[in-house]
């Protein structure tokens, strides 16, 4: 990955880290809250838990359609 013309290798990877990681978290109190019984709490924290998905797998997308165009690699 590219930031203002320097080569950052390994910025996506720890930016999906971070994705993947928060989905945990925003689950995790998101079923804490369903068992509270709040559940436009939960229900709000299980949105933002998918949103976190498709983050992660659009980014996951975006670096398989990279290397297999750009790079040659096949799955």
């Amino acid at each position: 990955m590219n930031v203002g013309g320097t080569d950052v290798p390994l910025l996506l990877i720890a930016i999906m880290t971070f994705v993947l990681i928060s989905t945990s978290g925003t689950m995790a109190t998101a079923v804490n809250f369903a068992y509270r019984k709040h559940r436009i709490d939960a229900a709000l924290l299980m949105f933002v838990t998918a949103g976190f998905g498709v983050m992660f797998v659009s980014m996951q997308a975006f670096e398989w359609t990279r290397l297999i165009v750009f790079e040659g690699v096949r799955p």
